[in-house]
């Protein structure tokens, strides 16, 4: 009977070994912070191996439909006293317009950042497309935002805004059809390039921040 439940003991130990996770992700980045359909991305994963021994095996990404899944093997330490920050670059390649959620599967892992997305949006060039009408961008003074006045028809993807300069000033993530507002809290006032990245290209137009009533 000792025998019996010593050996049911050690099937239970052995069970919560297997299904022990001891490196836990808690951020996904990308080495690109505004993916195109013509960037090779690469995906980043932070976090924490538990155990001077624990160690990652082998890991990959790949794309199944719009699921980026993490495969993450990892071999654990038994002594979890130790917690040591490790990095994981994993190589991605060129990715469809879209939006991707990432999936965990392997052994030994767990991930924390169960939220985070990955948007693509088309690569049309640095300023390509057409320009807006005056009226289709502009700034409204009142709530501090820029206006985009879209057709509802026109799905839009991203909102870029650069400054004279050419440097990215702000960016946001719409997927979402029709008209649009990003705030322009904390920016300067001057003259900005917006660019609006939609699923058939990409539409420019100037707006000028000025606050004075």
């Amino acid at each position: 009977m000792k025998t019996l439940f010593l050996l049911l003991i050690g099937f239970l130990l052995h069970g919560l070994c297997l299904a022990q996770e001891c490196y836990l992700v808690d951020s996904i980045r990308f080495n690109v912070a505004a993916p195109t359909t013509e960037d090779a991305l690469s995906l980043m994963l932070y976090g924490d191996l538990i155990g001077v021994r624990t160690s990652v095996i082998s890991a990959s990404a790949t794309v199944e439909d719009h699921q980026i899944v993490i495969q993450l093997e990892v071999s654990c330490d038994t002594n979890t006293e130790s917690v040591i920050s490790h990095r994981e670059k994993l190589p991605l390649n060129g990715l469809t317009v879209g939006r991707y959620h990432m999936r965990l599967t392997g052994s030994g892992a767990a991930l924390m950042d169960t939220a985070s997305t990955l948007f693509v949006a088309p690569y049309t060039g640095l300023y390509p497309s057409s320009e807006a009408p005056a009226e289709m961008v502009r700034f409204d003074a009142g709530a501090d935002e820029f206006i985009i006045d879209i057709d509802p028809s026109v799905h839009v993807l991203r909102v870029h805004i650069h400054g004279t300069d050419s440097k990215l000033k702000r960016e946001a993530y719409i997927d979402g059809f029709g008209p649009s507002r990003i705030s322009a809290k904390g920016l300067p006032e001057g003259n900005y390039l917006v660019c609006v990245d939609s699923d058939t290209g990409t539409i420019n137009g100037w707006a000028t921040i000025s606050r004075k009533q």
